[in-house]
């Protein structure tokens, strides 16, 4: 190959392009119906990020995995896969779960505020439209859409949703997850047929959980320290414990504690607390 008078001259070269390039190239290749919209294979492990929630975990990979993984042994038409209702209060862990599932499986998760996402957009169905453009163009993925229950105060875009459901396929491999913080707050309509097949509850984590997540990010605590961590946020879910423990590090750390020290000081530890608990409360209300 030679620049010859400002072009390239590529004669007696023969260039074959075959299948694997094509499939090499194409997870690299994001769709122009992407823009602005949060879009990638998350970077969160199913078996390191994510303690406790065994039996949410068991859920999702009934619900989706499975059928992903060996879609030739469900018939879709007798089957109910694909669209589940994740109900678990803000800073449960609920979109840290779905990122997870998403790395998990290798596919693109399509992170997406509805009513922002309509917002862009001219009109409920034009919408809606792009959303099922969108899907399907960013195919396999799971379509994460956040917080339900603010769409239920209008009649036109619960209905534009209800159609919605009705038209996504798991076939192409698009799988809906929805949140909200209690299934009391989604319409009726959701939970017909073809619709929602799925309801998961993300519950608390249990004591033993609690202690083997406060360990994994400090594990320097002593038995006294992780009573009294217990004590004050035990009442906490998962996702709003990581953030606690963040914070935690983060004050021990500007009062003077080393990551590195063998042992956390009773005093500066129970400062950090006092410090956070505050600020926990009014974020967690």
């Amino acid at each position: 190959m030679q620049w010859e008078n400002g072009q390239v001259s590529a004669k007696n070269i023969a260039i074959q392009v075959n299948h694997e390039h094509f499939l090499s190239a194409i997870k690299d290749f994001v769709p122009s119906t992407l823009r602005d919209v949060e879009s990638d294979i998350p970077n969160v492990d199913w078996e390191n990020d994510l303690v406790g929630l065994k039996t949410e975990k068991e859920a999702l990979i009934e619900a989706i995995e499975l059928p992903f993984r060996h879609a030739e042994n469900f018939n879709y038409e007798s089957f109910c896969v694909g669209k589940i209702l994740l109900v678990g209060s803000r800073g449960s862990g609920r979109k840290t779960l779905v990122y997870a599932l998403a790395k998990r499986l290798g596919i693109r998760c399509l992170d997406i505020n509805l009513l922002r996402f309509i917002s862009r957009h001219e009109g409920i169905e034009n919408a809606f439209f792009r959303l099922k453009q969108l899907a399907y163009a960013s195919s396999p993925c799971i379509l994460l859409l956040h917080d339900i229950e603010e769409i239920t105060r209008n009649s036109r875009l619960v209905a534009a949703m209800e159609n919605f459901f009705d038209e996504i396929a798991s076939t192409n491999h698009v799988y809906t997850i929805l949140t909200a913080e209690s299934e009391r707050t989604v319409p009726p309509g959701f939970f017909q047929l073809g619709r929602i097949d799925h309801l998961i509850q993300i519950s608390s984590l249990v004591e033993e959980e609690q202690k083997q997540l406060l360990l994994k990010y400090l594990p320097q605590v002593k038995d006294e320290q992780l009573a009294y961590f217990i004590e004050n946020f035990g009442h906490l879910s998962s996702g709003e414990l990581i953030y606690v423990l963040n914070r935690c590090r983060l004050v021990m750390l500007n009062q003077g504690w080393f990551s590195n020290s063998e042992i956390i000081d009773d005093s500066l530890f129970e400062r950090a607390v006092k410090t956070i608990k505050a600020t926990v409360v009014e974020r967690t209300l």
